[in-house]
């Protein structure tokens, strides 16, 4: 590079459906798949962020997840932007986003939460 930074780079690109259809598609620029959605995308949110190579591989993984309908688990060191990379890619996809954060101390009522019992009004 010759001190400039790299063109923009995003890892999606969206493609209209057909006339009789009102789906977009977004199309993983890594892997090639594809997901038809029924609203716009939340295109701003991809510009805050600079995609990397591993930012890409995460985006793409995250994608790929969703569209497979899989459990994905992100590994790896601190700060390597799988949270960031995460809530933006949720973000475009206009979906709401949970972080779980796994330690070794981390127990089963924590991942699927724990019954509280209730009081009943009319009792004493």
């Amino acid at each position: 590079m010759s001190g400039k930074l790299k063109e923009f780079i995003e890892p999606f690109e969206l493609s209209e459906g057909s006339n009789d259809s009102n789906l977009i598609y977004i199309i993983s620029k890594i892997s090639g798949l594809s997901l038809g959605i029924s609203g716009q995308p939340n295109s701003d949110s991809l510009k805050q962020i600079i995609w990397v190579p591993s930012s890409l591989d995460i985006a793409d993984a995250i994608f790929t997840s969703f569209v497979c309908d899989s459990i994905l688990i992100l590994e790896g060191t601190p700060g390597r932007g799988k949270t960031g990379v995460a809530k933006i890619v949720f973000k475009y996809l206009n979906i709401s986003f949970k972080r779980i954060n796994f330690s070794l101390s981390t127990t089963k009522e924590d991942v699927f939460s724990r019954k509280i019992p209730k009081k009943k009004q009319n009792s004493n």
